[in-house]
């Protein structure tokens, strides 16, 4: 089986690794282009390639737009991060042409809804009220709705929760909390804290994706909410991160001049669809998952490369990238809400 991957970040670089390792006996090529090229790719895929074998991935740092399908889609199934919206018409017109039969993955994101008022009334894919706020949710909604014309495509639209996982860009939220928690006095909060947010563990991912990409066939058009069931604040999330890491620092909150007009609002997503469509299980939002993140963050480098700085015989495959089939724990830690305005850091 051969997929096409197009963009690169780092949600992506779990599903290339679960979709090479994973125990199947048929045999999986990938090929990633991309114009961004993330630092974990220079890194990582001499490493990829040395495991899974060299002509199994191939990578071509370069655009959608410059990338050479005059030979036709010679793939089973192609996955989308991120390009532009008319390099992607101009592809999905290609396969609409030629008959393409496989699934067409699009990555996107809960925030094409943008925030919701009612609170805890989750958002369901029939919403058609989208308010997108920034720049990539807008970008993502374009992007969907190209993939959204060609229906006779089995075009899916993956709209994730809040992301978080190893490897995730150190500029994100969740990462400088963790940070600030091992290693400061205080632990910057920025968000909104009256908001609550739907997070998403990367497994939850990786443990859907490579199995949609192998389906013969899994619709057209059609579009699914993946989030975790549950929603929490960014002050929770601070508070337990605090406890987890037994960190003294103190919670400092930078609270918006609007921090009142921001009650209420959410981004719990309605995942019944593909509960039902897709075999989806989402497990709700489990202190453990944030706390195999702190042990990433606490290690800092991955486990190839410290074996390699310290002179040491490399892991094997299954201990260099043990996230991939982890045996996540069932208890959860009992966390205290806060008060109702989000603003408690006790």
């Amino acid at each position: 089986m051969k997929i096409l991957f197009i963009g690169t970040d780092w949600v992506q670089k779990w599903i290339l690794m679960q979709c090479l390792f994973e125990d199947s006996d048929e045999e999986l090529e990938a090929t990633i282009i991309g114009q961004d090229t993330p630092e974990w790719f220079w890194v990582e895929m001499p490493r990829l390639k040395e495991y899974v074998g060299d002509e199994r991935v191939a990578y071509q740092q370069k655009s959608l737009a410059d990338f050479d399908v005059s030979n036709g889609l010679n793939w089973d199934a192609i996955y989308i991060t991120n390009t532009e919206p008319e390099s992607l018409n101009i592809l999905l017109a290609l396969a609409d042409a030629i008959k393409f039969t496989g699934p067409i993955i699009l990555a996107s994101s809960w925030q094409v809804y943008g925030w919701k008022k009612k609170k805890r009334t989750p958002i369901q894919e029939t919403d058609k009220d989208l308010n997108p706020e920034n720049n990539m949710a807008k970008r993502l909604l374009a992007l969907e709705q190209v993939m959204l014309k060609y229906k006779s495509l089995q075009t899916v639209i993956l709209r994730y929760a809040e992301v978080f996982g190893p490897y995730m860009p150190e500029g994100s939220e969740v990462i400088a909390m963790m940070i600030d928690c091992l290693s400061s006095e205080e632990i910057d909060v920025y968000p909104p804290p009256a908001r609550n947010y739907d997070w998403l563990h990367v497994k939850f991912i990786y443990g859907l994706v490579p199995k949609l990409l192998k389906r013969k066939f899994i619709g057209g058009g059609e579009v699914y909410n993946i989030g975790s069931g549950e929603e929490k604040k960014i002050t929770w999330l601070a508070n337990a991160l605090r406890k987890l890491t037994d960190s003294p620092a103190a919670i400092n909150m930078h609270l918006p001049e609007d921090l009142y007009e921001n009650r209420g609002y959410h981004s719990l997503l309605d995942c019944s669809k593909a509960k039902q469509l897709l075999q989806y299980e989402p497990d709700g939002i489990r202190i453990q998952s944030f706390l195999e993140v702190c042990r990433w963050v606490e290690k800092d480098l991955p486990p190839l490369e410290r074996a390699e700085l310290e002179n040491k015989q490399a892991p094997a495959l299954e201990d260099t990238y043990p996230t991939l089939k982890p045996e996540w724990g069932t208890d959860r830690m009992q966390i205290k809400e806060e008060e109702e305005d989000g603003l408690s850091t006790n």
